[in-house]
């Protein structure tokens, strides 16, 4: 006779989650700093090359939402790794989009070049909001 395993409850699955929350936020980054690096490859490969100022403008404006996808699948995939809550692509990419937008958005006038530290800087902080949200509210329910 094979014994049912019965999920986790209370103080044990709160435990649990908090440190998925963990994963999905170390994957996030993770995505996020691998995508970045793709837009940067593909950013110096381009812009340098006639037409230098529309090519150039048009990778730019897409540095933060290449950068939000990032963060969203490392979400994704942490989350398919574990087999657990498979969560969709637009329920996951606001919060990092948001943070991106605007961190790049805060710091261009500074000089283009920061806009990768600000958008990690404030997509980190939105996916750390996000995970931090979705665990309060599973701790009121437990």
């Amino acid at each position: 006779m094979v014994k049912q395993q019965l999920p986790p409850s209370g103080p044990v699955r709160v435990r649990r989650e908090a440190l998925a929350s963990a994963g999905r936020i170390a994957a996030a980054l993770v995505g996020a700093g691998l995508f970045n690096f793709l837009w940067l490859v593909v950013f110096i490969l381009v812009a340098g090359k006639p037409p230098r100022g529309p090519v150039a403008a048009a990778l730019w404006c897409a540095a933060p939402i290449i950068t939000a996808l990032g963060f969203s699948y490392g979400t994704i995939a942490f989350n398919r790794l574990r087999k657990r809550d498979q969560a969709p692509l637009r329920s996951v990419l606001p919060w990092p989009l948001v943070g991106c937008v605007l961190g790049a958005a805060a710091v261009f006038p500074f000089g283009a070049m920061f806009i990768g530290v600000a958008m990690f800087a404030l997509g980190g902080a939105a996916v750390v909001l996000r995970e931090a949200l979705a665990l309060h509210q599973l701790t009121r329910r437990a």
